[in-house]
Parts: C-alpha cells; structure tokens; sequence
C-alpha cells in the first residue's frame, strides 16, 4: 500500500509508501515540499520536488522558494526533478544557443543555497526531443540537489539515469548509503514470529514453484535487465549520431522491452 497525492495544479505527482507520515510544506505550480518522517529508519527527511517551467521569467519564483526554503530548513533535504535549464554548455547539444543569464539564475540559487550536485550514472542527458538528425536536441534538464545535513544523517547518494523507454525524460533512480546497511536498519524479524514458522512450512512448494517458473519462464528479471540495458545501448548509439536510423533501431528496442515488461 502506498499513499498517491499531487500539488495543486496536479503536475507533480508523488507516492509514499504507508510506513513514511507525510506533510506537506509548500506546494506550487513548480514544486511541492513534503516533510516525511521514515519511522524504520526514525529519521524526518524534507524533499522538495520541481517540475520548472520553461520560462526564465517564471522560473525565478521557483529559486526564490528554493532560497526561502533553505533558510528556513533545519533537517536533511532532498531537492530534485525536472529544472528545465542546464548548467552548462556541455549539458546541450544542438538546438538553440543557451541564454547565459539562464544558467546564471540558476546556478546563483544553487550556490547560495549551499546545495551540492549528487553525482550520476548513466547517459549525461536526461531529456530528447523525440526527433532525429538535424532537428535533434539532447539536454540534461533533470537533477537532484542535497544540503550537508542530508549527507551527514543517510550517507553516500548516487543517481542513475535509467532508460528512456518511450519517454522524453530519464526516470532517476536515487539511492543513499550502503545497501547492507539500510536492509538491516529496514528489516526486522523475529525469530519466534508464527509467519517465520508458516515461511519454513513453504519451503519446498516453493521450490518446486521456483523450478517449474525457471524451466518455463526463465529469469524473467534477468532478461528485463538485459534488455533495458539494449535499450540503454541504443540511446548511446543515438546520442552520437542521431540519424533516422538509429532512431527506427531505438525506438524497436524500447518496444521490445514494453512488451517484456507487460
């Protein structure tokens, strides 16, 4: 189970699991701030997430939340999504020029706030136009921002850009610590427990199970990684040369992968 909600002009969707108590902060055309509290771990996280609009005027009440925000802010903060600006130079190819004071705006909030950059894997831009050759444009509008405290209380963060697969954007996956970590600090079982007991009495039906699924289906989780990655392989191959064949060979292989995932 899992708690849905939205901002206010229903741009911005979120999804809580029902072990997180959620409040909301601030909500906006361009961000909802939520303050969760994660009773496994009994920790409060602030998480800001951002859908900017496209126009450099308008986005200026975005950074002046942001800065609002974060002097108003005294636990760890989690800010990312959608910003709708590079950073640089290096984060466009084709298009139009980049307007300066774009990436000044932008990185004056960012600095001022003390925010700092998590690291990522994968392609470096997380937003295609959906056309080929020369009408291509890349660009990498999608980031996640944290403060020191968050860095402090839950460890390393790291961001992968997972795979276009029929969508304009990369989703980002974010995870935080170390993996062993946070399954013990999330997992909790009781020797004694009567499910423990039933589980061990299930043991050999699902063994059985298990075998006849891999004789029949294979690993299916095997092979949906396998072709996520083929679709990861097309997007580069795309990338660097954004021909209409590569695209017709891209978007097959995201096909592909839907009906897998079906």
């Amino acid at each position: 189970m899992c708690l849905a909600n939205a901002n206010y002009n229903g741009k911005i969707w979120y999804f809580v699991a029902d072990n997180i108590v959620v409040e909301v902060l601030m909500d906006s055309p361009q961000h909802i701030t939520l303050k969760l509290f994660l009773q496994d771990l009994n920790r409060h996280l602030i998480t800001t997430l951002v859908y900017a609009k496209c126009s450099a005027s308008e986005r200026l009440e975005l950074w002046e939340d942001i800065y609002h925000l974060s002097n108003t802010l005294s636990c760890s903060w989690l800010i990312g999504g959608d910003f709708n600006v590079v950073l640089n130079d290096e984060e466009k190819i084709w298009g139009n020029p980049i307007q300066p004071l774009d990436i000044e705006d932008f990185a004056f909030c960012i600095n001022s706030c003390d925010l700092e950059e998590v690291n990522f894997k994968g392609s470096p831009f997380t937003w295609w136009n959906g056309r080929a050759d020369e009408a291509c444009i890349f660009e990498r509008l999608d980031r996640m921002f944290v403060n020191s405290l968050l860095l402090d209380n839950f460890g390393n963060i790291e961001v992968e850009h997972l795979a276009r697969t029929g969508l304009d954007h990369a989703p980002l996956l974010c995870t935080y610590g170390d993996k062993h970590q946070n399954l013990a600090e999330l997992v909790h079982l009781e020797h004694d427990d009567p499910f423990i007991n039933f589980k061990s009495k299930m043991k050999k039906p699902k063994e059985v199970l298990s075998k006849w699924s891999r004789e029949v289906f294979g690993d299916i989780f095997k092979q949906l990684i396998i072709r996520e990655e083929i679709v990861r392989l097309k997007e580069q191959l795309f990338e660097q040369n954004p021909s209409q064949v590569n695209r017709v060979v891209l978007q097959k292989a995201q096909a592909e992968t839907k009906r897998y995932l079906h």
